[in-house]
């Protein structure tokens, strides 16, 4: 980060346009003949009172003035020339004199600090020198009423002197005379501050009669000085309040003032609201010396009462203008002659303006229509009346595309989070109407005003407003994978899934093993009425070469079932079961997609461990079972050959491993403690419909109370299918002769022994109704117990109360295999996810060889996405794209915009195929423009990574995503027109020409039902004035159109720039 504390020691504040001007180079800077009109009317007049008159006996008589005095031209021209500036000096003298005495008076102090006995006795004769700064003021004041008066009624310039003085001066004055008032009403019996008496010249100024404030009084001034009725003595005697007013003069001054501090604090302070009246009048002086030349013109012009000499002498004046016009000239014709014969330089020609027009066709025009360059639009008339003329610069193809969404991503690297806008030209990208006046939005979406010098978003402290923005638009967004696999078809019970991911080529940094907190991370299944949001039940890992992510579904979770648009939406195109893996919406920490987004994955397997299936469809030789209440899996007499089969489709069709575990509760086996049992343990094979493996189940012939169904050896063969094909995720069907999947059958492979318990009994019964036993005709062990026969009762036949099955299936998609064979038999989908969308990755897909990414990669900081309607295969559409110039950060290098669309899901480059391409005039969005685009033939609105049934393109940067201006407004169907010049007014380009001008072609066409201008014309330049011409010429004479100082940099910038105010 830059340190802001070390400042540059030059301080400056840059050069604006009015600086530029050099006064030097102006024709009035300085003239041969700087003379106005009013000049040499005060000349003639001045020089008229120089000559003397001689009478018709040739006798010395006065002089000529008279002829002067009185003709209102002459009258004018006084005004016009009053020398205020001797006022103002004169003025400023008198001060300096009462200030000089009182410094004078503070210099005669004593050792403590008190005024000399003397200087204080003498303070009586200073103080009346107030009155002649009173004095000065109304006489100035009786100089202007005089003048004024003197003007004929009906001069403009007399009506503006009287309103401007009764507006400005009256207020004033009236304050003056309560100054004047209070001043002798204050002090003692010894002495007053001012003397109405005292009459004391101050001293001669050109022009200007000596006058006393009594004389004034006694006979006044006009009207506008003084709003009364009555003689100005009577008013000032008897109405005058000088309340107000008594504090200027101090009006409880301390007698006699003993130091110098008391003089200060109740004499000088008076001087303030004397400065406050003499410059009111000074400004009416110069107000009316403004209005003056202009009302002088009109008496030149227009004005019947002159006198006839008057009149010849005034010709004079408006000759002579001619002749001084011509000899002033010679500066500006000696500028020409160097800049243009010796430099040989010009000015600058006129540049024509140009404007962005947008065009909406008729209903009826179906295929593309040709606009050709040349088409002449109206934009009304200029000054003179004339019909002014735009003309297309180029030849257009329009259409019926339209831009029907913005949307925006913004990428921080720093922490790997994505943020997006789905409206993003709105106040929080979510749709809110923009509170911005020139309607401008961010290009990346509103988050990127919050970005920080990494690039994650900082939230702002001090504004709330701006805080609320933040915590709508700085919500992370999703990405990450799913997965669609039968194997994720799961009905029941408890359920433990696992996902991983084996890796091309795992970095190095990791190691072996490396862990991400399990809070990273969402798993979401395809459940039985939405997305089943699920945790993580450990943390994600890696291990031997595979990311691995484990989750747990309780009994009482819902099943996961195939995927439905109905249910799930999203647009997925699948039938299976899905799960999303997603990452990066965690907004405390970072996402892990920045350690994952490089990597690139051959498999994706997934491992279900349930426990507890008890949707089984059970059927024995005699029928179908009811698993609801207890039931004899192989019969009332079950034999060698007696079947149970065993339906289930969530298990039977999937790759079995590890596990396939039997879960039986034996009913009435407790109470069987005299029952024949097997002569050997009952042996069950396990049969599915491709293959038979026997000896694989063992009911053990102790038969104990909790009935074991033991597994032989630890192999599990593969009891389900070798692959997924024609999967059937209805509900379970019996079992019949065209059962083809989803079943296995228990098949015995010897008996219980219910074939020779009645001839073993009848044998036993025999000897024991005998007379004599003979335990050697026993042949049956069971029936015998020493000396003793033992009737045995029947064997116990199966009866099951409850039956459930565990199950262990795993499958293994593989992803490193680009054939196109392989990818139309997949039966397994792998998905990238996008907050915007989805796609199907595969390698075929990709065009990449072996192995895919296993997150969607982003490249980019920023993208904006427009979405366009109506675009058909090999059309061109012209976007203009308003920005906000100006709006980028300087401060960042200018970034390549990127433009892609969008086909098959994948981004594809312009320059991708020959008949695609593009045309940015933009200048990477830094100034409005159009962007051309030519699409493909094999063009498509098919999509899932964005909405549906658009055609999609995007422009991304990949550094410094503020970097590009602000938008204001993206519109197909736009074209640039400029103006053309049928000798229109010189003055037209000296203003662009307002949005909304042109909206008619100067042809009419039926095809164009619409024209519109939505914004100011541009590049405007009128031809370059003779004023400007010399600004420009010398500043290049200095820097020579290299920028090598701080002055070339300002100078440069501002020629080049004339809409820019000021350049540091």
């Amino acid at each position: 980060m830059k340190n802001c504390q070390n400042k540059n020691p030059l301080v400056r504040s840059g050069t604006s346009q009015q600086q530029r001007w050099r006064q030097g180079l102006s024709d009035t800077y300085v003239q041969v003949d700087e003379r106005t009109p009013a000049d040499l009317l005060i000349f003639a007049r001045q020089l008229a009172g120089q000559l003397g008159f001689y009478d018709l006996e040739n006798k010395l008589s006065g002089d000529w003035s008279g002829f002067f005095s009185n003709d209102v031209s002459f009258l004018i021209a006084i005004l016009a020339n009053n020398p205020t500036k001797a006022f103002s000096e004169k003025w400023e003298g008198l001060v300096k004199e009462v200030e000089v005495e009182v410094n004078g008076l503070f210099a005669q102090v004593d050792g403590s600090g008190d005024l000399l006995p003397g200087v204080v006795a003498n303070l009586p004769s200073f103080i009346p020198a107030y009155k002649k700064l009173h004095d000065y003021i109304w006489s100035l004041a009786a100089l202007l009423d005089g003048q004024t008066n003197k003007l004929p009624l009906g001069t403009g310039l007399r009506d503006f002197a009287k309103a401007t003085i009764a507006k400005d001066c009256s207020p004033a004055f009236k304050k003056l005379l309560g100054l004047y008032k209070a001043g002798i009403n204050a002090g003692s019996t010894d002495y007053v501050l001012i003397d109405p008496a005292r009459r004391q010249n101050f001293g001669a100024v050109e022009g200007l009669r000596q006058r006393f404030v009594q004389d004034i009084l006694a006979l006044g001034l006009s009207e506008e000085w003084l709003p009364t009725d009555k003689p100005w003595q009577d008013f000032f005697d008897d109405d005058l309040d000088t309340e107000q007013y008594k504090t200027a003069f101090g009006q409880n001054v301390p007698l006699p003032m003993q130091r110098p501090e008391e003089v200060a604090a109740y004499l000088l302070p008076s001087l303030l609201p004397l400065r406050g009246v003499i410059d009111t009048l000074f400004n009416v002086f110069e107000k009316i010396a403004a209005a003056a030349p202009a009302s002088l013109d009109e008496t030149l012009d227009d004005w019947p009462d002159h006198q006839p000499h008057i009149a010849l002498y005034l010709a004079f004046v408006k000759l002579f203008s001619f002749a001084q016009n011509h000899i002033n000239g010679l500066k500006e014709r000696h500028l020409d002659y160097y800049f243009k014969e010796v430099l040989r330089l010009k000015e600058k020609p006129a540049h024509p303006d140009e404007a962005h027009l947008l065009i909406t066709l008729a209903k009826h025009v179906e295929k593309d229509y040709l606009l050709p360059a040349g088409t002449a639009f109206k934009a009304g008339k200029d000054s003179e009346k004339k019909e002014v003329v735009y003309k297309a610069t180029d030849s257009v193809e329009l259409n019926k595309a339209a831009v029907a969404h913005l949307r925006a991503a913004y990428f921080s690297s720093a922490d790997g989070k994505l943020y997006t806008a789905p409206v993003a030209n709105s106040e929080d990208g979510q749709g809110e109407p923009l509170v911005d006046d020139n309607g401008q939005w961010k290009p990346f979406g509103p988050v990127t005003q919050f970005a920080g010098a990494d690039g994650r978003p900082v939230a702002p402290t001090e504004d709330e407003k701006k805080m609320e923005l933040f915590r709508k638009v700085a919500q992370p967004q999703y990405t990450g994978f799913a997965v669609a696999s039968p194997n994720l078809f799961l009905k029941e019970g408890r359920r433990v899934v696992l996902i991983s991911c084996t890796l091309s080529d795992p970095p190095d940094a990791w190691g072996n093993f490396k862990m991400w907190d399990a809070g990273l991370f969402k798993l979401l299944f395809t459940g039985e009425k939405g997305w089943l949001e699920k945790d993580l039940m450990w943390p994600a890992m890696f291990f031997s070469g595979k990311l691995w992510w484990g989750c747990l579904l309780s009994p009482e979770d819902p099943p996961v079932l195939p995927f439905d648009e109905k249910i799930h939406s999203g647009g997925f195109a699948t039938r299976l079961p899905m799960v999303q893996v997603r990452m990066g919406e965690n907004e405390d920490t970072p996402s892990p997609y920045a350690d994952l987004r490089q990597l690139k994955i051959t498999s994706v397997e997934t491992i279900v461990d349930v426990t507890g299936v008890k949707d089984l469809l059970l059927q024995n030789d005699l029928g179908r079972l009811d698993p609801a209440k207890p039931f004899q899996p192989f019969g009332p007499l079950p034999r060698t050959g007696s079947a149970l089969y065993v339906g289930s489709n969530e298990i039977f069709q999937k790759k079995l491993q590890n596990r396939l575990e039997l879960q039986t509760e034996w009913e009435g086996l407790a109470e069987k403690s005299n029952i024949y049992k097997p002569p050997a343990d009952v042996h069950v094979s396990i049969q599915n419909l491709h293959g038979v493996s026997t000896s694989q189940l063992i009911i053990t012939k102790e038969l104990a109370p909790e009935g074991r169904l033991e597994m032989a050896d630890e192999h599990i063969p593969d009891y389900g299918r070798s692959d997924f094909r024609d999967f059937d995720f209805s509900e379970n069907k019996p079992f019949d002769t065209n059962t083809q999947k989803g079943f296995i059958r228990l098949e015995l492979q010897n008996h219980f022994g219910h074939a020779g318990y009645q001839n073993k009994f009848a044998e036993a019964a025999s000897q024991l109704a005998a007379e004599t036993i003979d335990l050697n005709r026993i042949t049956d062990p069971q029936f015998k117990s020493g000396s003793a026969i033992v009737l045995r009762e029947p064997p116990y036949t199966p009866l099951f109360s409850a039956f459930s099955i565990n199950y262990q299936a795993a499958s293994a998609f593989p992803l490193n295999d680009a054939d196109e064979h392989s990818f139309h038999n997949r039966q397994e989908q792998f998905f990238h996810l996008h907050p915007f969308g989805h796609r199907e990755v595969h390698p075929y897909l990709e065009e990449t060889g072996a192995g895919v990414c296993m997150l969607p990669p982003i490249d980019h900081v920023g993208a904006l996405y427009i979405g366009l309607r109506d675009v058909r295969p090999r059309q061109t559409v012209s976007v203009l794209l308003q920005v906000a110039e100006g709006s980028a950060n300087p401060l960042k290098k200018r970034q390549p915009v990127e433009w892609h669309y969008l086909r098959g899901d994948r981004w594809r480059t312009f320059d991708e195929k020959d008949e695609a391409a593009v045309t940015d005039g933009t200048g990477d969005l830094l100034q409005s423009g159009l962007v051309t685009f030519r699409f493909p033939h094999d063009i498509t609105d098919k999509n899932t990574w964005l909405d549906d049934g658009f055609t999609w393109v995007r422009a991304a940067v990949k550094e410094s995503a503020d970097a590009v201006c602000n938008l204001v407004s993206v519109r197909a169907q736009a074209l640039r027109v400029r103006f053309e010049n049928n000798d229109n007014a010189p003055d037209f380009l000296d203003q662009p020409l307002a949005a909304g001008t042109i909206s008619k072609l100067v042809k009419s066409d039926s095809s164009v039902k619409k024209i519109e201008q939505p914004f100011t014309a541009f590049g405007n330049r009128p031809k370059e004035l003779p004023r400007q011409f010399y600004r420009r010429i010398s500043e290049r004479l200095r820097h020579k159109d290299r920028a090598i100082t701080i002055w070339d940099y300002e100078h440069l910038v501002l020629e080049h720039f004339p809409e820019i105010y000021k350049v540091k």
